[in-house]
């Protein structure tokens, strides 16, 4: 009977171990992306993060898994607040929406976020409120949402540009050809339309 309850408890608990063990993977991954705010001085500060295929592991429900990105971040610090402006430029790895080849989409997208300092306060749209006794704050979340917010609603990139050279051409060609099919039956519906009399 005692071995039972004991394996209940066990059962019990595992779900919120491996939430913490989950928590602090996170935190661990993505120290890179904590600033230490209570020991800044008023004023404007300047960070540069640089964002992997590693960061995206850490959002399981995320658009994008692979990429690369550049976070320019300029923070205003005041007695109340900071003033996040982020700037992102950088790449992600889809299927193109066209041809259906792996491609490096490029993106970029620049937001500006409140952190206030607040207890209980429930967030609201671009500002976040963290308890005035928080001495760091970590920006993981904040560049992944202005990542998402950024990225366009297709997958294609200027293949024109590049000269088609990650394009599927046989997709390509395909897709012409059925274009033109398309062209060439709408200009003969049109025809036969045009040779009807309906006065008659």
């Amino acid at each position: 009977m005692n071995i039972s309850r004991h394996r209940l408890f066990y059962l019990s608990i595992l779900p919120t171990f491996a939430l913490h063990l989950k928590m602090l993977r996170f935190m661990d991954t993505l120290v890179e992306y904590i600033i230490p705010h209570k020991g800044l001085s008023d004023g404007m500060h300047s960070y540069r993060f640089e964002v992997n295929d590693t960061f995206f592991e850490n959002f399981e429900s995320s658009l994008i898994q692979k990429g690369f990105f550049v976070v320019d971040l300029q923070l205003e610090k005041t007695p109340t607040m900071l003033i996040l402006n982020m700037h992102i430029d950088g790449t992600y790895q889809a299927v193109c929406d066209r041809c259906v080849a792996d491609i490096q989409v490029p993106l970029q997208g620049s937001r500006s976020v409140m952190i206030k300092y607040a207890d209980d306060a429930e967030d609201e749209d671009e500002i976040i409120f963290i308890s005035p006794l928080e001495h760091q704050v970590n920006l993981a979340n904040i560049i992944h949402e202005t990542i998402m917010l950024a990225k366009p609603i297709a997958n294609l990139k200027d293949c024109e540009a590049e000269d088609y050279k990650d394009c599927d051409e046989a997709i390509l060609d395909k897709l012409d050809d059925d274009l033109q099919q398309e062209q060439a039956q709408g200009n003969s519906t049109w025809d036969a339309l045009k040779n009807i009399n309906f006065e008659s």
